[in-house]
């Protein structure tokens, strides 16, 4: 079943700042043409007119990045720098594309030295596969394409929930190594 998550910026959580990792253009305005090859590298991309720029999920606040530039980053095993605290998780807004994206490996670092590792599969934006820990968080009834026009069919933005241990400092996460992953918003929960 899928849950959308509601449209608005009233949530909690600590937003990890992406904007310095965004790599692809995968997020465009209804009616715009461009040649950045999209989200999936063939053209498609998320329409910012259904996705907006923020979305709540279960009080999570996840914010996206701005429409028609770099606003989605792809996976290639890059760390990335969080804000530093004790919290008790950490929530994904991604998705896999060309296909499902299994068994894909992230690290969450500690200052202490420490880490907790997590596999998570990720399915394809038009497949949902229903994997342990992945909601369906926003079903889109289209997405665009590079030429102006719109994909008439289903596509899907994933939430991935991670525990991660509340006593400890978290200090940065390291992403899959796979550029078929693609993470639109993250979010650390008190």
């Amino acid at each position: 079943m899928a849950v959308s998550a509601a449209v608005g910026t009233n949530g909690t959580g600590t937003q990890i700042p992406l904007s310095s990792e965004f790599n692809i253009n995968g997020i465009y305005t209804d009616g715009t043409t461009y040649l950045t090859g999209g989200l999936d590298g063939t053209g498609y991309s998320y329409s910012a007119n259904l996705l907006m720029t923020s979305r709540v999920l279960n009080g999570t606040l996840l914010d996206f990045g701005s429409p028609n530039v770099a606003d989605v980053v792809g996976c290639s095993g890059q760390s990335i720098t969080l804000p530093a605290g004790k919290f008790s998780g950490l929530m994904l807004l991604a998705t896999g594309v060309e296909g499902n994206q299994v068994s894909q490996t992230l690290v969450v670092n500690y200052t202490d030295g420490t880490s907790s590792q997590f596999v998570q599969s990720f399915s394809d934006w038009f497949s949902p596969q229903k994997y342990p820990g992945e909601l369906e968080a926003v079903a889109m009834a289209y997405r665009n394409f590079d030429n102006g026009t719109k994909d008439q069919r289903t596509f899907n933005l994933y939430a991935y929930r991670f525990a991660l241990n509340p006593a400890k400092v978290v200090q940065s996460i390291t992403l899959p190594n796979d550029s078929k992953v693609l993470v639109l918003a993250a979010t650390l929960l008190p």
